[in-house]
């Protein structure tokens, strides 16, 4: 075996097009992952990929692309969208960030830059994994560093762990681009994975761990904000904006809404702070308008028509839930007047990063705050 495809015959580049048709049209896959696509004459990937979009346009076709490694990249830098024609990409800054947040590294700078500022009109351009990808969690001898999210904090029996592992989650379901989850980590699994397996040796996933009394708490979290953000198509537009920054303290304050008027507030509280009843405030940047709590990463249950606010002026106050505890958050509010009759999700996100306590995500609906109908043309 060579070290790479001999792309410059017809025939490899014909054996690869018809593995992925195979995929795409007999088994019906959502798209396609090409792993180091940096290592690929770039001259051939643009032609299997372009055939790929031409006979299957409706499929999500994704780049792990990075060009910048020296190791591996055979070509300079070409644009994965417009040149190799993929329709997203890996942001593989996006674990190491979320790593550098959760061990209180220059927080509230990452925090914004993971949030963004919603320039991009297609933000599912990006995949963004914040809990980390099978590079991140692979462990061998000669990658003694990967882990699962939940290890790198002390394991599923720290408290501490679990709430930075759904926060982490919680937060990337709420951010514009495409979240990705690797398997395992919808259950806290601690330790590390590797499918070799050999005499005395089995690093594999143990499924039947994931739903233990440990990490089913965990699954239904996971369900619950995936639910939410399908059920909520302002988390999956392109449109936000970053209302609320409190590097003192760690929290950060975001709103996402569309043109159809579905508008949310997430809060995420990365820090170790407390504050009790409605001590803390956050700033809405100018918006006013009676909010209720419809998610919270650290509570596990939430009853409908509790932990609601109404604001008189551009802060709502944070429900004492959403911070009076360290690494709580997001939590995730909505505007009451816009609730009428929907069937909201009332369970929380990881408080590991909104008001809530420490390490806290929470969640609010809103009102619709798009000035033009292209800027929220992604539902």
């Amino acid at each position: 075996m060579g070290e790479g495809f001999a792309t410059w015959q017809r025939e490899v580049k014909d054996f690869l097009l018809d593995n992925a048709r195979m995929y795409l049209r007999d088994y019906r896959v959502d798209g396609l992952r090409f792993d180091a696509v940096q290592a690929i004459d770039p001259s051939a990937v643009s032609e299997i990929i372009w055939s790929l979009r031409n006979d299957f346009p409706s499929k999500y076709l994704i780049a792990e692309y990075n060009p910048n490694d020296p190791g591996t990249s055979v070509a300079p830098w070409h644009d994965p969208y417009g040149s190799l024609g993929f329709c997203a990409t890996w942001d593989m800054d996006s674990p190491w960030r979320a790593f550098d947040i959760l061990n209180g590294i220059n927080v509230v700078d990452y925090l914004c830059t993971r949030i963004g500022n919603f320039s991009d009109p297609n933000p599912w351009h990006l995949v963004s994994y914040l809990t980390g990808s099978h590079d991140q969690i692979y462990n061998d001898p000669n990658n003694t560093n990967g882990f699962y999210l939940t290890q790198r904090f002390g394991g599923r029996l720290n408290g501490h762990a679990l709430a930075k592992s759904r926060l982490a989650w919680a937060l990337n379901v709420t951010l514009a681009g495409t979240p990705m989850l690797f398997m395992g980590t919808e259950g806290h699994i601690d330790g590390f994975w590797n499918p070799w397996v050999g005499p005395g040796i089995d690093n594999r996933l143990d499924w039947l761990r994931i739903g233990d009394n440990l990490g089913a708490p965990m699954q239904r979290m996971v369900a619950d904000v995936n639910n939410l953000r399908w059920n909520h198509p302002a988390l999956r537009s392109p449109a936000g904006q970053i209302t609320h920054t409190d590097r003192t303290n760690n929290v950060v304050a975001f709103k996402r809404w569309n043109n159809a008027g579905d508008v949310l507030l997430i809060v995420v509280h990365a820090g170790d702070g407390q504050w009790d009843n409605t001590q803390y405030a956050v700033s809405l940047d100018g918006d006013s308008d009676s909010w209720r709590e419809i998610f919270n990463s650290r509570r596990r249950f939430m009853a409908a028509g509790t932990r609601s606010a109404t604001t008189a002026m551009s802060s709502i106050p944070v429900t004492a839930s959403c911070l009076s505890a360290s690494q709580a958050g997001p939590c995730i509010y909505s505007p009451r007047r816009n609730l009428g009759s929907s069937n909201l999700l009332t369970t929380n996100i990881n408080r590991l990063g909104l008001i809530p306590r420490g390490w806290e995500t929470s969640l609010v609906k809103g009102h619709e705050r798009c000035s033009s109908a292209s800027e929220c043309d992604l539902s």
